[in-house]
C-alpha cells in the first residue's frame, strides 16, 4: 500500500468546518481512480483552516496515477471554493 499527502490551508470566510468541504471533494473524486483504498482527512484542532488529507492506494502505479490525473482534478476542485494553500507532503 502506497500513500499520498496533501496540506490544505481552507479559505477563512468559508465554513466554520472547511474539512466536511474539502473531505467530500476529494473523496468524490478520489472514489472513481482505479488503485484507490482510503481517504483519511485530518483537522487540526487549534487551526480549523489546517486539514491533512492522506490517501492510500493499492500499489505504486496507482499513487503514479494519482500524481498525473488525479491530484490536479483535486486542486481544481478545491480551489474554486475553499483553498487557499496547498502543499503536497
Amino acid at each position: 500500500m502506497v500513500t499520498r499527502v496533501i496540506e490544505v490551508i481552507a479559505k477563512s470566510q468559508r465554513s466554520a468546518l472547511p474539512y466536511q468541504a474539502i473531505d467530500a471533494a476529494a473523496r468524490q473524486i478520489l472514489r472513481m481512480a482505479p488503485g484507490f483504498v482510503e481517504q483519511i482527512t485530518l483537522a487540526a484542532e487549534g487551526q480549523p483552516r489546517l486539514v491533512i488529507l492522506v490517501s492510500l492506494w493499492r500499489s505504486e502505479r496507482a499513487a503514479g496515477r494519482y500524481d498525473q490525473e488525479v491530484y490536479p482534478q483535486i486542486c481544481a476542485a478545491l480551489a474554486a471554493s475553499t483553498l487557499e494553500d496547498l502543499t503536497v507532503l
